[in-house]
């Protein structure tokens, strides 16, 4: 786990990815190693996948209002997604 935050940290996200994969393999309860899959999808506006795993953590530790917050995050990202596109489709067709 911390090898995955020190990828977070150098914003080798794929490799974090990999790493709390891996720590999820040895135990799938790990909260933190979905957490932290979470903020590498979430940097690599993979926001689906981040919210998935926000929303794993807090069905599995409901009192973890730091992945709570980041659900919150990920709707807010995808909302401004969604409208740069209707903007982006909008200017394509006018």
């Amino acid at each position: 786990m911390n090898l995955a935050q020190s990828y977070l940290n150098l914003k080798q996200y794929n490799l974090a990815i990999s790493n709390c994969d891996y720590a999820l393999r040895l135990d799938s309860n790990n909260t933190k190693a979905i957490f932290r899959r979470g903020k590498a999808n979430y940097s690599l506006r993979k926001f689906d996948e981040a919210k998935k795993d926000f929303a794993e953590v807090v069905a599995k530790d409901p009192s973890n209002t730091l992945a709570a917050k980041q659900i919150a995050v990920v709707d807010k990202a995808i909302a401004l997604e969604k409208q740069k596109e209707k903007q982006m489709y909008a200017k394509m067709f006018s």
